[in-house]
């Protein structure tokens, strides 16, 4: 497992990487302070003809910042895992849907009803969806009549297929847009196809089916108590789990940068720096819902004000292991 992490291309030990994350994460950054300023300033020109023109800025900013947010992958975004095919179409269709609603473009979604799991980086199917789907919105801006989009999923022969259909026979398909997916599909082991008919333009992509098996997780425990580390690994390990220790809020820092990390638990008060500083800061690299802070003192103040204001997940000690059970049953991993 750690080899084939190591293989990965999206590895952020290489310096390039590093910047493009930090340069795309100050990029989002800046775009939500806009999108922050321009939502309230939506509020205050209701009904007024501003209105509709703040809006579009609006969403289209949000889209913006959602693929910025692409671009700044960390290691665990980055990293090969199985993902659920109709659950990435969701998305791509929650992002696009002011730019499909304003251009009243009919959307059809027939998901296949079993799971579509694939192996690979889920971020080159997303931004394939997000490519094809924008050059179809391009199109429809121009055409008039009747918008209609259809996709649907299949699975067949150990394959899983995504048919994206337009209603547009006199345009030509983006060779642009056709090169950038076929790169992205072909790192994930996948074919696409692109084929123009009396009725449309059918986008067809296929990707091999992965099965689902549970693989361990990988948990990193931070606490500069040595009994509770290894308290906690005998317990994790007991229960098939990776465990990773360190008495070093700091050195897991630097950790969280260049590997993918399922879970974290992480002591409250440590020497170097207290855990929900260290969590503050950590949910840069990781999601925060997968960021646990432990303390005995799960009544004070400060815990309190962190778990309602900034959403942190606090365990308490001493941790019982049907609680170590269901975070790992919630956030275990496939294969």
């Amino acid at each position: 497992m750690d080899k084939d992490r190591e293989n990965q291309p999206g590895n952020f030990s290489d310096k390039e990487a590093i910047f493009r994350a930090e340069a795309s994460r100050e990029i989002k950054r800046l775009l939500g302070e806009v999108l922050f300023i321009l939502t309230d300033l939506k509020e205050s020109v209701k009904e007024t003809a501003l209105s509709g023109s703040i809006e579009t800025v609006v969403e289209t900013l949000k889209l913006a910042k959602e693929y910025v947010e692409l671009m700044a992958q960390t290691p665990y975004e980055n990293s090969v895992s199985v993902y659920e095919v109709n659950e990435v179409i969701q998305r791509v269709l929650s992002l696009m849907d002011y730019q499909m609603r304003t251009r009243n473009i009919s959307v059809h979604f027939c998901s296949s009803p079993e799971k579509l799991l694939v192996k690979g980086k889920q971020t080159n199917l997303l931004r394939s969806l997000l490519f094809i789907l924008m050059n179809i919105v391009k199109l429809y801006e121009v055409i008039e009549g009747e918008k209609d989009l259809y996709i649907e999923t299949l699975a067949f022969s150990g394959r899983v297929e995504i048919r994206i259909k337009d209603i547009v026979s006199t345009g030509d398909i983006d060779n642009y847009v056709t090169q950038l997916v076929l790169e992205l599909i072909e790192k994930e082991s996948g074919r696409v196809s692109f084929s123009i008919t009396d009725e449309g333009r059918l986008f067809t992509i296929d990707l091999p089916h992965a099965e689902a098996e549970s693989i361990p997780l990988r948990i990193l425990i931070v606490d500069d108590d040595q009994m509770i580390r290894e308290f906690l690994k005998d317990i994790l390990e007991y229960l098939g789990q990776e465990v990773i220790l360190t008495a070093s809020p700091l050195k897991a820092m630097e950790l969280l940068k260049r590997e993918m990390i399922d879970l974290v638990l992480v002591d409250y008060r440590m020497p170097e720096m207290d855990g929900i500083k260290f969590i503050q800061m950590a949910k840069a690299y990781m999601p925060l819902e997968r960021l646990f802070l432990l303390t005995g003192d799960t009544i004070s103040c400060e815990v309190e004000l962190a778990r309602k204001r900034e959403g942190i997940n606090v365990l308490s000690k001493p941790l019982q292991i049907n609680k170590l059970k269901e975070l790992i049953s919630l956030y275990r991993r496939v294969e």
